[in-house]
């Protein structure tokens, strides 16, 4: 078995003008199409229509200039659009560019894990920020990490005290 068949990332080859050549498993549990269902099919018929030009211009990057790596959303054949970061790599023949690797990871699960926490330290802040009641905190070394304005009012500090 090799690296491409075992790499839990989708791996896959693209002509240089996006058509599928070649797919791994790991690009059918990503997407949800089969190798067979990606041969001849350009890469753009599975994003939404505002990531086609971003997408085509990393694709002439990596054509024309090196690797290139982003981040980007596909449709999955049930409809589902996910995030993922892609990758491609030049193939090279007797110094000729002749299409891509791309090298793709989902990261829909930390894209949203992302969004949750940063929507749960946005609601921390703001509990903070305008509770009445004076709060104070501290680190492990009971250095002052923290104060809100209720704090300040009421033990007559500054913030930077």
């Amino acid at each position: 078995m090799s690296l491409v068949e075992q790499n839990e990332d989708g791996i896959f080859m693209l002509d240089t003008d996006g058509y599928f050549l070649e797919s791994n498993e790991a690009t059918t549990t990503i997407i949800g199409y089969t190798p067979l269902e990606l041969i001849g099919k350009n890469i753009v018929h599975f994003l939404p229509r505002n990531e086609i030009s971003n997408l085509s211009q990393y694709l002439l990057s990596a054509i024309e200039i090196e690797n290139v790596k982003f981040e980007t959303k596909v449709y999955h054949k049930n409809g589902d659009e996910l995030s993922i970061e892609l990758k491609f790599v030049p193939i090279y023949i007797n110094d000729n560019v002749i299409g891509v690797y791309g090298i793709a990871k989902d990261i829909s699960k930390e894209k949203l894990i992302l969004e949750k926490l940063k929507k749960t330290n946005n609601q921390l802040e703001s509990f903070i920020k305008y509770n009445s009641d004076a709060i104070i905190i501290m680190n492990l070394e009971k250095k002052i990490e923290i104060v809100n304005q209720a704090f300040t009012n009421i033990f007559d500090y500054t913030d930077e005290e």
